[in-house]
């Protein structure tokens, strides 16, 4: 059935919020900020600033073709000056984050079988972070900045009544920079890095007449490429389950593979406001390689009106895990060592 042209709708909202910190400052607020920064070896002022923005349109250029965009932007800033009693040196810090993303989607309805929902966003993250003692014997900068654009096709073909086919494409390219320079001793340092990613997946859905049995079983075929080090074709099949073979009571399982190029590392020893030891960078199957995950989960479960009861089995297994990732606090926390984990539970 051809699907024809309806009046149009528009729906527009966009909150905003600001900090009032900069000229008023609560009790609540005093009391958690003397909680946050307390430490019986130093004195801190402190100064924070924050703001974001959101905007969403939603644009229905007909019952069967609805347009929908939106917008996110944050920003935090925090100035900090730390005094030690026992020298009296004065440190001055400041930190400044920001994120902005936005995306749009055009969600279709072709006819009674046939639907498609195509989605486009852009993101960018900017950590940067200075430091300086009052002598300006020391001083520390850094910027670690994200950017990820990502292109998305997904269709959806009802074979019948109660199994659909869905299949669709997704493009995705992530980049990172790392930028650290310290003055004393000297060590300076510039790191950038692009991986795209291709991916075609496919998956039937089945729901039974009488809703007592749900099935959900595919893959995905990514084709991931870091322009200066790598490529990987990565197959990650996937299947969920769940079945009420009883009134209220449910057996489900569950299983998939997944993977990861972006980490959050820790390569400095000294932690700058509790947020500077851990920036994001790209994998690259050298030092950092692409993490890998196998999970899987068998359980039971009984749930009507208030109460829910249920039993679970689960087993996880992941592959390429850095210790730069991990925080260890030993002698061999800058090793490089990679290796894994096993998790089990019943």
């Amino acid at each position: 059935m051809a699907k024809f042209l309806r009046p149009k709708t528009w729906l527009f909202n966009s909150p905003v919020g600001e900090s009032l910190t900069d000229f008023l400052q609560t009790p609540t607020y005093t009391t958690f900020s003397e909680k946050a920064f307390q430490d019986s070896e130093v004195r801190t002022d402190n100064d924070f600033y924050f703001y974001d923005f959101t905007g969403k349109l939603l644009y229905d250029i007909d019952p069967y073709h609805k347009i929908r965009v939106s917008l996110i932007h944050i920003n935090n800033d925090l100035d900090n000056i730390t005094v030690n009693r026992d020298d009296n040196e004065t440190t001055e810090s400041s930190l400044d984050q920001i994120n902005i993303s936005f995306g749009g989607s055009l969600e279709s309805e072709w006819t009674d079988n046939f639907s498609t929902h195509a989605n486009v966003y852009y993101t960018q993250y900017r950590l940067t972070a200075f430091s300086i003692t009052e002598s300006a014997s020391r001083q520390l900068y850094q910027n670690n900045l994200v950017k990820e654009s990502s292109a998305k096709l997904n269709t959806n073909y009802k074979l019948n009544p109660t199994l659909n086919w869905i299949n669709g494409y997704q493009f995705t390219e992530t980049g990172i920079e790392n930028i650290t320079r310290l003055n004393q001793p000297f060590f300076e340092s510039s790191v950038k890095g692009v991986i795209r990613s291709n991916s075609i997946y496919s998956e039937l859905r089945y729901e039974a007449e009488d809703k007592n049995l749900f099935a959900q079983m595919g893959g995905r075929l990514n084709y991931i490429a870091n322009i200066n080090t790598f490529e990987k074709i990565l197959i990650e099949p996937r299947l969920s389950v769940a079945y009420e073979f009883v009134p209220n009571f449910k057996l489900e399982a569950l299983g998939e593979f997944k993977s990861q190029y972006t980490n959050q590392i820790i390569d400095l020893e000294q932690n700058f406001l509790g947020l500077e030891k851990r920036r994001w960078t790209l994998a690259d199957e050298n030092v950092l390689p692409v993490v890998q995950s196998k999970q899987g989960s068998l359980g039971i479960n009984y749930d009507e009106n208030r109460l829910y009861v249920g039993i679970e089995a689960f087993y996880k297994n992941v592959t390429g895990i850095n210790v730069y990732t991990q925080g260890f606090q030993n002698q061999n926390q800058f090793n490089g060592e990679i290796g894994e984990y096993l998790g089990k539970r019943a």
